[in-house]
């Protein structure tokens, strides 16, 4: 049995849409024996309400850039949350202009909102006005074209706060959570999880906070278009996830 863990945004979906040669491929893997899953910067809730219109049947989730894991029965595996007072100091010492996301299992909410939103999300005006002790992750979203200013944030944080999380750009937003956590590691727990040998362990994905996924192992995919410094980190290129499915059936 082989494993593939697969970035969600600009890997799989695309404005929120996935492409119908990646469903079928996804599924035929799948319906071989082989398990699919997702390792992603996203919330739960934020990954299936797109799948499931899809009929995608997801066998793990790797949530909140390592933060969360969900199981192939829907439960909670492993989380590492961060406390209240940590994002609040976070904010407090950064206070950029920029859309901040606070996600807790399902719920968010945002200070600075940059769109409309729907009303199951709560919009704060102030960082105090936060209710729960926990959160699985925080995420600033800056401008498309702003990756140089994401990468700023990125390293300010992780130079002023390494001793209780780490955070990585993800194209140009900052995705935050408690030190230890990556993409990486929790798609090794996953795979140790349903027993995956490392030759079988396959990853995907597209921007910086996918490189601890590269790392892991040597069946790491990507596409032609990413930028150079992420492709020292990648073993294969391809269009597609369909197209990575494809080389992994054919055992390339």
């Amino acid at each position: 049995m082989k494993l593939l863990a697969s970035d969600f945004d600009g890997t799989l979906a695309f404005n929120n849409q996935i492409k119908e040669e990646d469903v079928k491929k996804i599924k035929e893997f799948q319906s071989l024996g082989h398990y699919f899953g997702m390792s992603t910067g996203r919330d739960r809730l934020g990954i299936l309400n797109i799948t499931n219109r899809y009929g995608i049947h997801l066998d793990f989730l790797v949530l909140a850039s390592g933060a969360k894991l969900i199981d192939e029965t829907g439960k909670i595996f492993y989380q590492k949350p961060l406390s209240k007072k940590l994002v609040q100091d976070i904010y407090k010492a950064t206070q950029y202009q920029e859309e901040y996301m606070f996600f807790n299992d399902g719920n968010k909410c945002i200070l600075n909102p940059n769109t409309l939103r729907p009303k199951e999300i709560k919009i704060i005006e102030n960082i105090n006005e936060l209710e729960e002790e926990t959160y699985s992750f925080l995420a600033i979203h800056f401008k498309e074209g702003e990756e140089d200013k994401a990468q700023e944030a990125t390293d300010f944080i992780n130079q002023h706060f390494n001793e209780d999380v780490i955070a990585y750009r993800n194209t140009y937003n900052v995705d935050i959570v408690a030190k230890g956590c990556s993409k990486g590691q929790g798609v090794l727990i996953m795979a140790d999880h349903f027993n995956i040998a490392p030759e079988d362990l396959y990853v995907i994905g597209d921007s910086m906070n996918d490189i601890p996924m590269f790392d892991i192992t040597n069946n790491a995919y990507s596409f032609y278009h990413i930028e150079p410094s992420l492709k020292k980190h990648v073993n294969y290129y391809v269009h597609s996830v369909a197209e990575c499915i494809d080389e992994i059936l054919k055992g390339k």
